[in-house]
């Protein structure tokens, strides 16, 4: 019987302890929010290409934002040291209630580009700083050029004659 007892002990001292008390204290924290003021501007990729065709001389880039009930200026600066290209504006132009920016036009020398030669030009908004704490995108970009030939598939069909 004492042994029974001994047993039905061991048995009983893992439940009497998960009964015990807790320090733990439910607690609930909320979600910090974005800054009012934040605009979340980004690139919706880190790397784009662009493949021209010759005789172009430019190609042209938007930036969208998060919050966009205002109109406003994004300032854009390229940070290669390469002045290859030319962009038409230095800023980003946002129209109210408009996701995407109106576009910027990049341009380059048409005398100096090599065809099937890749060219890059990086830039960056909010000095590489996202201000919006939900802000989908990239603040830097890399926009890779190549002027090519557009090559098309010409299949010489065959017919066969039914006689």
């Amino acid at each position: 019987m004492k042994l029974n007892k001994f047993f039905f002990g061991l048995l009983m001292t893992p439940a009497v302890m998960m009964v015990g008390c807790s320090d733990y204290e439910d607690t609930e924290v909320a979600s910090p929010e974005a800054d009012a003021d934040a605009i979340g501007a980004y690139f919706e990729s880190s790397a784009v290409s662009e493949q021209l065709s010759p005789g172009q001389t430019s190609f042209k880039i938007v930036l969208n934002r998060a919050s966009f009930s205002e109109a406003v200026n994004v300032p854009v600066k390229a940070t290669d040291p390469d002045n290859f290209f030319s962009l038409s504006d230095n800023q980003f132009v946002f129209d109210a209630e408009k996701q995407v920016s109106s576009p910027i036009t990049v341009t380059f020398n048409q005398s100096v580009v090599e065809l099937q030669k890749t060219y890059s030009l990086k830039l960056q908004v909010a000095d590489g700083v996202k201000d919006h704490l939900y802000g989908a995108g990239y603040t830097d970009a890399t926009y890779s050029m190549v002027i090519d030939y557009a090559w098309k598939s010409d299949s010489l069909a065959s017919t066969h004659g039914e006689g």
